[in-house]
């Protein structure tokens, strides 16, 4: 059975200010399919869902018909039962202040983005989960930042657990649980894949997957126990939900007797029917084109440099030198990269911006005033 409905999220941008309105976005045409494989109404999930204190969605990152996805599911399950936080991978739990401050509105959504670092430890394109923000934003749902620093897991990996620092490891977990065989297999298939595993350590590897995993499912189930009348969505990659490995089962350990369900919109049933309880299926989904400006830029010590200019394109065009250091884009200043990111989030092509450069030549500096149209 099709679902018919419509993607109720929209925003808008006046005067550098996010602001929320009721519009309707794109016909959603929405399969779920439940773990034998049959096609059944999303309002038979939804049903089984609302009674379930934790929900785990499985995701691929980069797929914008995923977190739309989540978006619909979120919204169904806010409006049957209005008891609901969101657990999130991709921010890093020291940074819940600044999404609680995002949510609060004492913080725009810039400053949000500059305090969670979120361009520099996730990089996938933030107006991908932008949707979801602003829906859990305008409906007073805590968002919960769930993940290990990356500080940590990127020491676990390039170490492993055991030659972690005291003060490091007494921020993990305490216990971090190897013993499903099958995670593991899984695991090292992934691993195979990777254009760099021949150097890499694959136990080192798993000690990384099983930091994200352990850490997330241990501030899950703190926000359950601290919040007894509350429920958790928990959305983070397809590998940390599947078959319960990652993720579920830890919190269920950690939690015995929690009531929840797996829900996995990164892949179809006949994939493994036992990977999760319920699959969700939606045509492709693409994020508006973004405004470029034929640039690879770099950040040094001195701000964001212009490494390099795409030939023929707007910066090209627009008169910007390799090595020009950027000053400002439509007035906003440029210091980091993410300060540029920030600058373009909203652009697109076709439009005109304003952008500073310096520029040093034989020990002399000049600053130049440019228009460049986006391609």
């Amino acid at each position: 059975m099709h679902l018919t409905a419509k993607r109720v999220f929209c925003v808008v941008i006046a005067a550098g200010v996010l602001l929320p309105l009721c519009l309707t976005g794109l016909d959603l045409n929405l399969k779920v399919f439940d773990s034998s494989g049959h096609e059944i109404p999303i309002a038979s999930m939804i049903a089984v869902l609302s009674d379930k204190r934790a929900v785990f969605i499985g995701e691929s990152h980069d797929r914008y018909d995923n977190h739309l996805d989540e978006l619909q599911v979120l919204r169904l399950l806010n409006e049957r039962r209005q008891h609901w936080a969101v657990g999130v991978e991709f921010i890093q739990r020291r940074f819940q202040p600044a999404i609680d401050a995002y949510l609060a509105g004492t913080g725009d959504e810039h400053d949000f983005l500059r305090k969670s670092e979120y361009y520099d430890r996730w990089g996938f394109d933030y107006r991908l989960y932008r949707p979801i923000f602003q829906y859990a934003k305008d409906n007073h749902i805590p968002v919960i930042a769930l993940n290990a620093e990356q500080e940590l897991s990127e020491a676990v990996a390039k170490s492993g657990l055991d030659h972690l620092s005291k003060s490091d490891r007494e921020q993990l977990p305490k216990e971090i649980d190897k013993s499903d065989t099958a995670y593991r297999e899984r695991l090292y298939a992934v691993f195979q894949k990777h254009p760099n595993a021949t150097k890499g350590d694959f136990d080192h590897f798993l000690e990384a997957q099983l930091t994200w995993d352990e850490t997330m499912a241990e501030t899950a189930a703190n926000y359950l126990r601290n919040h007894p009348d509350q429920a958790i969505i928990v959305l983070a990659g397809g590998e940390h939900i599947a078959y319960g490995s990652g993720i579920p089962n830890r919190v269920k350990r950690r939690i015995p007797d929690v009531s929840s369900a797996i829900v996995l919109a990164d892949r179809k049933p006949e994939t493994d029917k036992a990977a999760a309880d319920y699959y969700l299926e939606s045509g492709p989904e693409n994020l508006p084109a973004s405004g470029k400006m034929g640039i690879v830029m770099d950040e040094t010590r001195t701000g964001v440099i212009a490494k390099q200019i795409t030939p023929g394109g707007a910066a090209a065009k627009a008169g910007v030198k390799a090595k020009d250091r950027i000053g400002s884009i439509d007035g906003q200043p440029i210091h980091t990269m993410a300060d540029a990111r920030i600058a373009l989030l909203d652009k697109k092509p076709g439009e005109v911006i304003s952008i500073s450069v310096e520029r040093s030549r034989l020990h002399r500096k000049s600053h130049h005033d440019l228009s460049l149209m986006l391609q």
